[in-house]
């Protein structure tokens, strides 16, 4: 998934599109030298607010291996770290966690924004680079979770290393994954955590990871917001049929005529399952018959969902129990679903003309619900996971 797209443009516009709040930076200059935890005797070297540790189970919260004292070696021009990786058990994941104290003093985020996440690391030879991809326990081999505190259970988002395209000689790799807030006022990065698998029966004895780079950082542009889709006639297409609504057209708050984009999560209610919010769709002037409502993401555009906001159509005029019809088009453009859920309820349909469609939370489900358009309902459910 690329990033978040920046526009020069921004720098002429209102200073009410732009926002620039840093959440976090690290490369890793600084260091702690403490105790081992697991054995007094020995001492370890760490980068500072952050630990090193392999778990029993292979999850990053998991019982930690009591076995294991892992340091770092300060090294190169720039002293970053780097992990001798003959200190760790070569069958199981290694992860890197920040402590809670290098997050306390950091503002919180923007509301209903969209952020970069990103860590990048090199490792010494071709046999040490991490596996890539979600065979692996918790659905994620190589990459890192953010945890957001909010005013209840901390949402979870996940970048998961890719090796598509490079050069198994290319010794360096960034995972960068973009994930949007929610609308609370308080939300804080409460974990960080990096993880790294190797290759089965790999021989790590002679191999370095080096940690180069982990930052939190804010798209440069507010993205539109889209509470609903409203299509009328200069939507119309006569060739199909149908209306299409660019998100452009479709935004009501945040940014305007961006190329980044927010479907948002309205209802009064913690998002959850239980309590979704629907973005609807409508036509202006209403219609007695079901309309199709096209939602369109062109070329270089962004559009990145809230947890548990649904697409839906508005009931057609006079009949309460027949919709319109509301589709997610990807025309070129990138859409990136981050957490639980995404449901395309009541007929409504993906359809994939180009572009990326990307999945950056391991543990991401989308739901379509395919239903007769009649008043006595037949549907059937289907579940894609990643």
């Amino acid at each position: 998934m690329r990033k978040i797209q920046l526009l020069l443009l921004g720098y002429v516009l209102s200073p009410v599109a732009v926002f620039s709040q840093l959440i976090y930076s690290n490369s890793f200059f600084y260091y702690d030298t403490l105790a081992c935890p697991f054995d007094s005797s020995k001492t370890i070297i760490t980068p500072k607010n952050w630990y090193l540790y392999q778990t029993t189970d292979g999850t990053w919260e998991g019982p930690a291996d009591s076995t294991r004292c892992i340091s770092v070696q300060p090294f190169g021009s720039f002293q970053q770290p780097r992990v001798a990786l003959s200190q760790i058990d070569p069958g199981k994941p290694l992860f890197l966690r920040a402590k809670p104290a290098e997050f306390a003093a950091l503002d919180y985020f923007e509301a209903n924004q969209l952020y970069n996440a990103q860590i990048s690391f090199h490792v010494s030879s071709n046999p040490a680079l991490p596996v890539a991809g979600a065979n692996c326990v918790q659905d994620l081999c190589s990459g890192f979770f953010v945890g957001i505190a909010v005013p209840g259970p901390t949402r979870f988002h996940t970048g998961l290393l890719n090796n598509t395209g490079l050069p198994p000689t290319y010794l360096y790799r960034d995972v960068v994954a973009c994930f949007p807030t929610e609308y609370f006022f308080e939300q804080q990065l409460a974990e960080f955590v990096a993880k790294f698998t190797f290759a089965q029966g790999v021989n790590l004895a002679n191999e370095f990871l080096h940690l180069d780079y982990a930052s939190i950082t804010p798209g440069f542009l507010q993205p539109g917001l889209i509470s609903e889709v409203n299509a009328d006639i200069d939507n119309y297409n006569p060739a199909s049929g149908e209306y299409d609504v660019n998100v452009a057209e479709a935004v009501t708050g945040g940014g305007f005529f961006f190329e980044n984009f927010l479907l948002q999560y309205t209802a009064p209610t913690f998002p959850s399952a239980q309590d979704p919010s629907y973005v609807v769709g409508t036509v202006e002037p209403n219609t007695p018959d079901p309309q199709v409502i096209n939602l369109v993401v062109d070329p270089f555009q962004t559009l990145e969902i809230q947890p548990f906001t649904y697409l839906v159509g508005a009931s057609v005029q006079g009949n309460d129990t027949l919709r319109h019809q509301v589709n997610l088009v990807n025309n070129g453009g990138d859409i990136c679903l981050n957490f639980v859920d995404f449901v395309l309820a009541g007929g409504e349909e993906y359809r994939h003309g180009g572009g990326n469609m990307s999945f950056n939370n391991a543990f991401f489900m989308y739901a379509i619900s395919r239903r007769k358009r009649t008043s006595r309902t037949r549907r059937r459910d289907v579940a894609l996971r990643q």
